[in-house]
């Protein structure tokens, strides 16, 4: 399926969550929410496990790229299942996005970062902590980066797309060396 602009396939996820030992089994879907649509995680916890969704969400960001991991794992002892015996999505509750704590960008390259996406998706601000799939951003608003971007600007931000790291992780790991416009082609 594609989610903002993005071919992806929940299956994967899905094995991804299930490959970590504290759970049993799990589902993904894709939710509405105030920041737009969001991929959210179920998961069930294997016997004897206590799920700690931060410590999932960082293992799975290490097997998927990050605008794949999902932005809310929820934790459920089972799966709603409907009178065929298989899983009932439409049972499934309602995620809480958490609301993180915003960390303003610091060095010279987090600034740059940070304002290339800042207009580029129209937001207020961007921080730290803030992932570019999850503030709106698809494939073609990335690619806009590279048309927004003065002629031979540097513009570091690579990393913070093709990391397999946490989206928390990303801004403050981009490289110097890195333009705009080389960043949005490769």
């Amino acid at each position: 399926m594609k989610f903002r602009g993005q071919r992806i396939e929940l299956g994967e996820i899905e094995a991804a969550l299930v490959s970590h030992g504290s759970v049993l089994s799990a589902a993904v879907v894709v939710r509405g929410s105030a920041m737009g649509d969001q991929l959210v995680g179920y998961v069930v916890p294997a016997v004897g496990s206590v799920v700690d969704v931060s410590v999932l969400r960082g293992f799975v960001g290490e097997r998927v790229p990050g605008y794949m991991v999902p932005a809310a794992v929820v934790v459920l002892d089972a799966f709603p299942l409907n009178s065929s015996g298989k899983l009932d999505r439409a049972l499934l509750p309602e995620p809480v996005f958490e609301a993180r704590v915003f960390r303003a960008p610091v060095s010279s390259v987090e600034l740059v970062v940070a304002s290339a996406f800042v207009g580029v998706l129209g937001v207020d601000r961007v921080g730290l902590d803030d992932d570019f799939f999850e503030l709106g951003g698809n494939s073609s608003s990335r690619l806009g980066l590279s048309c927004a971007s003065p002629k031979n600007s540097r513009r570091p931000y690579r990393s913070a797309f093709y990391s397999k790291r946490p989206p928390s992780r990303n801004l403050p790991h981009v490289s110097n060396h890195t333009s705009v416009k080389e960043a949005a082609l490769r």
